[in-house]
């Protein structure tokens, strides 16, 4: 006797029970040939995917010793490469006939390779703030001469560049926003604060504020002097 209550039942034309069809749960790589047939429109099968393996790209990351206050941003990045993947249409489906889904092993890849980029830059980022240091503990207040290098202009009448000092170090300034950057730069040319704040439209609190996080940025731990 079939229970008319049973949701798993339906009746057909000939009045025969049938079972209710159960919705289709697409494959990974199902999804990821959808994302790539729309050319990264398919918002939807991109978040799908999002979900279901939000905890393995995590654990990947947790392996790799991505730090925990960096994590999310890592796996956003390990995400953004997924969508241009399917954006660029570089996705291969056909590439692991061995695996019964071919997205995971692409998606564990795609993770190792972000950790890593993650720690050429935390690497890349230590070296910068040992040079900016090393050149201070080195050359004292000398060592801001060379940041009125080129951006600035100097003309003759400056002090030379002091024998020694890395070239890094300009370039280390240089990745500095130019709220911070040109503030500096004008104070490690011998500018007053007053006078920076005249030239960058900011007042002397500002200037002094800038010139802080400025230093902080480069791992300076030396106050700025005012002027």
């Amino acid at each position: 006797m079939t229970d008319k209550s049973d949701d798993r039942t339906m009746s057909g034309h000939d009045g025969t029970a049938r079972a209710k069809p159960l919705a289709t749960v697409k494959l990974d790589m199902e999804l990821m040939n959808e994302l790539t047939a729309s050319k990264g429109a398919d918002s939807d099968s991109l978040g799908e995917l999002m979900i279901r393996h939000r905890g393995l790209v995590l654990n990947e990351l947790r392996r790799r010793n991505i730090r925990q206050c960096d994590i999310d941003d890592v796996a956003n990045r390990v995400w953004d490469k997924v969508w241009r993947i399917g954006r660029d249409g570089t996705w291969d489906a056909g590439r692991a006939r061995h695996c019964h889904d071919p997205f995971v092993p692409l998606l564990k890849t795609v993770a190792n390779t972000q950790a890593l980029d993650y720690h050429q830059r935390a690497a890349a980022e230590r070296r910068r703030r040992d040079v900016v240091v090393s050149a201070f503990e080195a050359h004292g207040d000398d060592w801001r001469a060379i940041l009125a290098g080129p951006s600035a202009k100097r003309s003759a009448k400056h002090r030379p560049q002091p024998s020694g000092v890395p070239e890094e170090l300009a370039a280390a300034v240089a990745t500095l926003p130019e709220r911070l950057r040109k503030p500096y730069e004008l104070h490690a040319g011998g500018m007053t604060n007053r006078k920076i704040a005249d030239e960058v439209g900011c007042s002397w609190g500002e200037v002094s504020r800038r010139l802080k996080a400025a230093r902080q940025a480069l791992g300076l731990s030396v106050p700025t002097k005012p002027r």
